[in-house]
């Protein structure tokens, strides 16, 4: 996206609006209106039908719109940095565990490996910022990090299979059975519903 379509004031780019249709404005305008009524008799033009939704909010724009992207310059009262804590039980339940670990990396020829539980650790950093107190906050993103004996390295659990090793039973690999017996795998494929 151009610089220049961050910058242009419409309903594609406000934050009440922006990446949902709930603005009351927006919803009040006649044209708007009028493909929800034509969405809900027909389905099948739902594409069609987010199309001209989004050339609409596209070219519309009130006087409460606040942009959803971050607007330079800026005031910045203070900034603050969430800690980031270790010491959270959910956090690192799995922390010094022996893992059993599969990469998903083509490189990696699905080998699994012995590996180490560090529990959680930071993979990015975040920022938001409040336009009312106009503070910025800095926090971070964890995931499951082990350490691969074999590979020398960190691996994080959004980047492989894994599971703690709870008995030495459990020194297997983990093989394709395991990873098409896991709930989200099975739902993916169509095998499983969500139960309510």
């Amino acid at each position: 996206m151009s610089k220049r379509k961050f910058e242009e004031k419409n309903c594609n780019n406000c934050k009440f609006c922006g990446l949902t249709d709930d603005c009351e404005k927006l919803r009040a305008l006649p044209e708007f209106k009028a493909l929800y009524s034509e969405e809900l008799l027909d389905s099948s033009k739902y594409l069609e039908t987010w199309s001209k939704k989004n050339d609409i909010k596209h070219s519309h724009c009130c006087d409460e719109f606040a942009s959803i992207w971050i607007s330079y310059p800026m005031v910045v009262s203070a900034i603050v940095t969430k800690p980031i804590d270790y010491k959270n039980n959910y956090l690192n339940r799995d922390l010094g565990n022996l893992v059993k670990i599969r990469p998903c990396g083509e490189e990696y020829k699905n080998k699994t490996y012995l590996g180490l539980s560090l529990g959680e650790l930071p993979t990015s950093i975040s920022s938001s910022y409040s336009p009312t107190t106009h503070v910025l906050t800095n926090s971070t993103s964890h995931n499951p990090a082990i350490y691969v004996f074999d590979l020398h390295k960190i691996i994080f659990g959004y980047e492989s299979w894994w599971s703690a090793i709870e008995n030495e039973n459990e020194l297997k690999e983990i093989t394709d059975k395991d990873i098409d017996n896991t709930w989200y795998v099975k739902l993916l494929k169509g095998e499983s519903k969500w139960k309510n």
